[in-house]
């Protein structure tokens, strides 16, 4: 139960920033913004699939990645 509690917690929190992400300073040609690095990660990279519906930065600089099969 507290495992299924911090995951929809941690979902809402990475719906909250990517909304504010893609709302403030969005390039007008379509790159990154400035500051920003563009990257794609695949299964071939050890994504467990290749669609991510949630990411998130924890306060110690990881990327959490949400996917249909976990997270990574």
């Amino acid at each position: 139960m507290i495992h299924s509690r911090a995951c929809a917690l941690l979902l809402a929190c990475a719906a909250a920033i990517a909304h504010a992400q893609q709302t403030a300073g969005a390039p007008v040609n379509g790159g990154p913004a400035p500051g920003f690095v563009e990257e794609s990660w695949t299964t071939r990279d050890g994504l467990p699939v290749n669609s991510i519906s949630m990411i998130v930065q924890s306060r110690a600089g990881y990327i959490w990645l949400a996917t249909f099969d976990g997270l990574v």
